[in-house]
């Protein structure tokens, strides 16, 4: 009886040491997120917030918009993905390449003159 039970402590042991190290690996990739969240803001409002004639168009704007609720429900989903290893930290860092890739894209059009 002795065995079985220090067997199962250790696989309980190892099992929640698993888990806080997950925890503070998405903690981690959490806290980076919103670090770089500043420069990826910025950028998007760099590239979407110019324009090139007299003529408003509102294309800008709801790219903006469009971008911005891209990384918020990234992150509001990665916050509900806590029980998956990988899948969170995915969640956190992937939509900043994305997005300032989208930014320099736009940015590189109105810097040839496309509208």
């Amino acid at each position: 009886m002795v065995l079985v039970k220090n067997a199962y402590d250790k696989t309980a042991s190892h099992s929640r040491l698993h888990m806080v190290k997950n925890r503070a690996q998405q903690e981690i990739c959490k806290r980076i997120s919103l670090g770089i969240a500043a420069f990826t803001f910025t950028v998007i409002g760099i590239a979407f917030g110019m324009e090139i004639g007299r003529n408003r168009k509102k294309k800008g704007i709801i790219w903006a918009i469009l971008l911005s609720a891209f990384f918020l429900i990234c992150f509001t989903t990665a916050k509900s993905w806590r029980h998956h290893p990988f899948a969170p930290c995915l969640a956190y860092l992937l939509p900043h390449p994305i997005i300032i890739l989208i930014s320099f894209r736009a940015f590189k059009r109105v810097s040839k003159g496309v509208e």
